[in-house]
């Protein structure tokens, strides 16, 4: 007797065991298909980072940054850039995440370039003298500047992008 109940249990078991997998399968593929929606949402109807242009400078110059990007429909969101090195990609320096703020579509008036010094993309010149103190020297870098479109604490969707290899030179 104790025999074929074990049997009838183990049985249920595992049958149990794999219709608990199936719906974890199941949502975990529900939420990649939400996942992938909310991105090609986000890159296709909201915002689009196209591209980052630094210019070569001197260092411990505050060069201009022209940032080209279309604004859709207003959301909120955060930035951050890294600084990196062009010869082996090493993070020089790294902005903080901003703090949640309101992407604007009424900004796209101007057109869809923005032109910022680069110590306002890293959050200060207090962050630019930092980055300085940390190798931001002389030598051949480019920038990775991420966007994070946020609902509340959720990050919905990521985008980022590199800028061309800039040039900064001994002053």
């Amino acid at each position: 007797m104790p025999e074929r109940l074990f049997r009838r249990l183990s049985t249920s078991y595992r049958r149990d065991t794999r219709h608990v997998a199936l719906v974890g399968l199941s949502v975990a593929g529900a939420l990649a298909l939400i996942t992938g929606a909310l991105r090609l949402t986000f890159y296709a109807l909201i915002f689009q980072l196209v591209s980052v242009t630094i210019p070569d400078h001197v260092a411990g110059k505050n060069p201009r940054i022209t940032v080209e990007r279309y604004i859709w429909w207003d959301f909120g969101g955060q930035f951050s850039v890294t600084i990196r090195s062009a010869k082996d990609h090493t993070i020089v320096c790294l902005s903080p995440w901003t703090r949640t703020f309101t992407y604007r579509a009424a900004a796209m008036k101007g057109g869809p370039e923005l032109k910022r010094p680069l110590s306002y993309w890293l959050g200060g010149r207090d962050v630019l003298a930092r980055c300085e103190g940390e190798g931001f020297g002389s030598g051949l870098f480019y920038v990775n500047t991420c966007h994070r479109w946020m609902l509340g604490p959720l990050q919905l969707a990521k985008r980022c992008v590199e800028s061309n290899s800039f040039l900064r030179s001994e002053p």
